[in-house]
Formats: C-alpha cells, sequence, structure tokens
C-alpha cells in the first residue's frame, strides 16, 4: 500500500501538501521568529506590517503558486536542479526586488536563506516522483474484490512512469487475456513508455530473460552504469 501511495500520489493532493509545507514555514518565521525586525523596518518607512489575516491570505496564495510551479519544474528537472531553481526563482529574485524598493530589513537573511533552502527542497522532496521506472515481475489483476484504497482500478491509471511488464503465456494465476492484458492497458504510462513481454512458460518468468530484460530497461531510463 505505502508503495502504492509512493508511486500513483495524486497531483493535486502532492501540490496541496508541498504548499501546506511552504505556508507552515513562511508564517512562523515573519509571524513570530522575525516579526520585530519587520515591524520595526516598516515603521521606519512610515509603514504598517501586515495583519495575521492579510498575511495569512498573502502567503496561502504565495504558497500555492509557488507549489504549482514547483510541481511542473520537477517533472523536467532532477531533485537538485528543481530545488535550485526553485529557490534561485522564488527566493533570491523576489529578495532583489523587494530589497531595490526598500521593503526588506537585510538584517533578516542571516535567517531567511537557510530557512528558504530548506522550505525549496522540502516542497520539491514533496512533489517529486520517488520511483523513475518500475519493472513488474509476473504483474496483473488480482481476481479477488478490494477496498477503494487498495483497488488497482484506482491506482493504475496513475502510474505515469516508464513500465515493463515480464508475464508467462501459461500462467494460471494471472491469465494473459484477464489479468495481464487489462493491467498493461490500465496503466497510465504512454504507450511508447511501457512494455508487455510474454514467455512461452507459466507463473515463472526465465531468470536469466528477467535478468537481462530488467537490466536493459533500467539502462533506457536511468542511464548505463559506468
Amino acid at each position: 500500500m505505502v508503495a502504492q501511495q509512493w508511486l500513483t500520489m495524486r497531483p493535486a493532493h502532492a501540490m496541496r501538501s508541498s504548499a501546506v509545507w511552504i505556508a507552515l514555514n513562511e508564517f512562523p518565521r515573519d509571524h513570530l521568529l522575525l516579526i520585530d525586525q519587520w515591524t520595526t523596518h516598516y515603521a521606519s518607512k512610515g509603514l504598517t506590517f501586515a495583519g495575521e489575516p492579510v498575511s495569512r491570505a498573502v502567503w496561502g496564495f504565495w504558497s500555492l503558486s509557488f507549489e504549482v510551479a514547483i510541481f511542473f519544474m520537477a517533472r523536467r528537472f532532477s531533485l537538485l536542479e528543481t530545488g535550485a531553481l526553485a529557490w534561485g526563482a522564488g527566493y533570491v529574485v523576489m529578495w532583489l526586488v523587494v530589497g531595490n524598493l526598500g521593503m526588506l530589513p537585510m538584517s533578516i537573511l542571516h535567517y531567511a536563506i537557510p530557512w528558504s533552502l530548506l522550505k525549496a527542497f522540502g516542497a520539491v522532496w514533496i512533489v517529486e516522483k520517488r520511483v523513475k521506472v518500475v519493472v513488474l515481475n509476473v504483474g496483473g489483476m488480482v481476481m479477488n474484490r478490494s477496498l477503494p484504497e487498495a483497488d488497482q482500478l484506482n491506482y493504475l491509471p496513475r502510474v505515469t512512469q516508464p513500465t515493463l511488464m515480464l508475464n508467462g503465456k501459461h500462467d494460471m494465476f494471472f491469465p494473459v487475456e484477464t489479468a495481464q492484458k487489462p493491467m498493461f492497458d490500465l496503466l497510465g504510462t504512454p504507450t511508447e513508455r511501457k512494455r508487455l513481454i510474454v514467455y512461452d512458460v507459466g507463473h515463472l518468468v526465465p531468470r536469466l530473460e528477467m535478468v537481462k530484460e530488467t537490466l536493459a530497461w533500467y539502462d533506457t531510463y536511468l542511464g548505463k552504469v559506468k
């Protein structure tokens, strides 16, 4: 069940979780740890630092918008690259703009820099797909009824990673037409990134073939080991 959740976390759930992580970091920092620096700096400009209702609304919108951007970046770049891009675009650029407007108390930066790095990389870690590639050795639809939260019908369409299935033609537990092919067809992985190999055997796939095809699949999508 845990493996299924890591493999198929819904995008909306991932983004909400990550946005909550960002918001929970932003608000305590600015309204508990650094509130004196903010209020003093704003007072020196003849302004009043935003109260909790306004600040919560602003940071809520900011957190959600920032997380949507992170989610889509994480689909294209590695965790390190996405974290660096998110931190640079989301915080460094913001500090430069706010600093040029004279609205940033520079005394907070020695707190803000490490804290923002933690927020950015933590948010990326939440939405990043943990599983990059999938090999299913003897995969197939189960015949017994399952609870909705564990039913393959609810999970398979959300599996989008490159997937290799290795099966036997004469498998009595996972028949080709009623278990193997339905599972393969239900996978959300694009057609060109999934493959089903059926051997002329029973339930167990020949070990040497399994190793050969698995390593070749990993080489294709993870890169060859140097």
